[in-house]
């Protein structure tokens, strides 16, 4: 039997039943907020049983009600996870893998941990996509440049087949790119698009800088390209949590002209875009109106515009070009 006291509104939950238990979750969430006190204390305890949920697969809604006896060897690697959390490690650097669009992917340290908001570039991927099947096509080439993890390829092939599969959508078959000039974060891709490559959903991976691997192959056109490149200013670092500049790759994050690598980046896609493709780019808020400028400047045939994501902020470039080379 429980035995504590439940609070109306279910914000707090103190326990009786298992002291030991919840005394050592005490420490620990202290340990971790006391060496990185950017993570709270009540932050640092839902860590804490979320990491015990995902490696033990007990449910984390029942750790709260019923804490479990846990072996000691469960607890050192408990103990592990929060002193290196207490150093500001990502939670999903530490897991090893995380949560995007329904998917579980491989992810490191190394890698760029995809965001909430990135998934919203792969609504907009997949609803395209679905456009473009509806007109007959019988197979579609798609790019994720800057591909890191993979997680936007992955995610937007997995949801088209899973469409497919549930004749949602006609059967088409889909060629997927995922290209990043980082070899390491390529392993990962590779990882990832290993596990969800099924009969007509192939994957390849290519290593270098922008277009550069497409130009050296001639490779033929792609009907959308996706790309997430790095559109954080430096002086943007105050506006990020510690642990996404203290420990996420700067290559991925970073860049000292954000406009003008957007730029640069369609420029090196048009000639690979096919006709009627689009060019689909999360970009940041405090650029898109740099950006919008200098794509009217630049290519004044072609067509974009920016959209908002699901908080407000502008954060999706489309880019469209019917006259290109």
């Amino acid at each position: 039997m429980i035995t504590g006291l439940f609070r109306a509104s279910g914000a707090s939950i103190v326990l009786e039943n298992n002291t030991t238990f919840n005394e050592r979750i005490q420490e620990l969430a202290g340990l971790i907020h006391e060496g990185f006190n950017y993570i709270s204390y009540e932050e640092a305890r839902r860590e804490l049983l979320l990491w015990i949920s995902e490696t033990t697969g007990l449910n984390a809604i029942k750790l709260r009600v019923d804490p479990p006896e846990l072996s000691e060897e469960q607890w050192s690697s408990l103990e592990s996870f929060a002193v290196r959390r207490s150093m500001g490690m990502p939670f999903a650097y530490l897991l090893g893998r995380c949560h995007f669009y329904d998917l579980e992917l491989a992810i490191g340290p190394g890698v760029l941990i995809p965001r909430p908001e990135t998934e919203e570039l792969v609504d907009r991927a997949v609803a395209w996509t679905e456009e473009r099947i509806a007109e007959s096509t019988e197979k579609l080439r798609i790019l994720d440049l800057c591909t890191g993890s993979g997680c936007i390829g992955v995610a937007t092939g997995h949801a088209l087949k899973q469409k497919m599969n549930q004749r949602k959508l006609p059967k088409v078959e889909l060629d997927i790119a995922l290209s990043d000039e980082s070899a390491y974060a390529l392993e990962y891709a590779r990882v990832n698009s290993d596990a969800y490559a099924e009969p007509g959903l192939h994957f390849s991976i290519f290593e270098g800088d922008l277009m550069a691997p497409f130009r050296k192959e001639k490779a033929p056109p792609f009907d959308l390209i996706l790309c997430n490149p790095p559109y954080v200013h430096p002086d943007e670092i105050p506006l990020l949590a510690p642990e996404t500049y203290l420990h996420e790759p700067a290559e991925a994050l970073f860049h000292n002209d954000p406009p003008a690598l957007y730029i640069q980046i369609i420029r090196e896609c048009l000639p690979f875009l096919s006709d009627h493709g689009v060019i689909i780019m999360e970009l940041s808020q405090f650029v898109y109106q740099v950006v919008s400028m200098l794509c009217e400047n630049e290519f004044p045939d072609c067509t974009y515009r920016v959209e908002k994501d699901l908080s407000g902020k502008q954060r999706f470039l489309i880019f469209a070009c019917n006259s290109h080379p």
